[in-house]
């Protein structure tokens, strides 16, 4: 009789056991995998033959063919709940632990190429920033050097914008009254 107390408890983990997988299952969705469904029936089969275990404790339950202390009643606990449920759990993760294993693998590539991914974007920042100081500082270049001469056109370019010459830039400016020493004056330094 005190072989009950012992063998409550492991059925009463091979309970919590069985419940754990099956709320987990559902909840991350593993259940639609075929090695879970190797794994969960066979803790399902072992919880079943530790229950059977606990029968055989009890006399009074022998008149039953399945449950106390009868030859039916080992078959059931030994053969269908321990032994097939060893070997579902076997076959679940003999399944199992190599995708387990490649997912693994897959893991450490895709930090792999993340931590890859980080050091070029960090570099091309680098390189970015930099020219974007370049560029900065030939903007600020170009605006003193304008600030510092005033601005000039060579006399063909000056003779266009005035339609002085032969191919001006819009075509009303060809008969303009202007002349080119007006031109020029326009052009000048200090004007």
């Amino acid at each position: 009789m005190l072989d009950i107390v012992p063998e409550v408890a492991r059925s009463l983990v091979m309970l919590v056991i069985f419940g754990f997988l099956l709320v987990t299952g559902r909840k991350h969705e593993i259940y639609k995998q075929r090695e879970w469904h190797f794994i969960v029936t066979g803790f399902g089969l072992l919880l079943l033959g530790s229950l059977l275990d606990i029968t055989d404790n009890f006399e009074s339950l022998n008149r039953y063919v399945v449950i106390g202390d009868t030859p039916a009643e080992a078959v059931l606990e030994k053969v269908v709940g321990y032994l097939l449920g060893f070997a579902l759990l076997f076959a679940g993760f003999w399944y199992w632990l190599p995708l387990v294993g490649a997912l693994r693998a897959a893991e450490r590539r895709l930090e792999t190429y993340s931590e890859d991914l980080k050091t070029k974007v960090a570099e091309r920042t680098v390189e970015l920033e930099s020219a974007n100081e370049e560029l900065q500082a030939g903007i600020i270049e170009r605006k003193r050097a304008m600030r510092a001469s005033p601005a000039r056109f060579s006399d063909s370019t000056g003779l266009r914008l005035w339609g002085m010459a032969e191919d001006p830039f819009w075509p009303g400016a060809k008969y303009s009254s202007a002349s080119l020493s007006s031109v020029r004056r326009a052009c000048a330094p200090g004007h």
